[in-house]
């Protein structure tokens, strides 16, 4: 039996497995700005394919806690949180396709998201020694990082322009 500060197996993948949907979900409404905003297609095209990546790193988790080589950490292991950011994305997107988004509204949404992903920490549920998890770790959280940086810069460039 599994007591309440352990996750079963089943558990943790599943952890692991919203947070590879949350970045396939942040990789879609991505994917929907960049055809909505042609201008600005490559960009967002760029940051949607990076999305995608990070969702393959991810899932490549779940093979490495097969191996015993990372743990999710109980004490910040929420479902919730999870779901809740899943939700917003989704939010995103609804109201994207419904009526299309200026170039402004994408990067102040792009922004929230990227900025409540580093705020909320919610690559920090991963543990390990290794080495090389703990490198494609600090990959996905330098690139989301990067990521907030540059919709930064483009948010504060593309306000100035109207």
């Amino acid at each position: 039996m599994v007591n309440q500060h352990e996750l079963s197996d089943e558990q943790s993948v599943d952890i692991i497995e919203l947070i590879a949907k949350n970045e396939d979900t942040l990789s879609r409404l991505y994917r929907l700005y960049a055809n909505q905003l042609p201008e600005y297609r490559e960009f967002w095209e760029r940051l949607s394919d990076d999305e995608m990546r990070h969702k393959e790193w991810v899932l490549e988790l779940i093979e490495t806690h097969a191996q015993g080589l990372l743990e999710i950490n109980t004490r910040r292991a929420n479902p919730e949180l999870y779901e809740t950011y899943l939700h917003f994305l989704e939010g995103l997107i609804q109201h994207a396709e419904k009526r299309p988004v200026t170039a402004i509204e994408a990067f102040a949404n792009a922004a929230q998201a990227e900025h409540t992903y580093i705020e909320r920490s919610l690559l920090a549920v991963v543990s390990t020694d290794s080495e090389g998890v703990q490198r494609v770790l600090e990959a996905l959280g330098h690139s989301t990082e990067r990521h907030a940086e540059v919709i930064d810069r483009e948010l504060a460039r593309v306000r100035a322009k109207s």
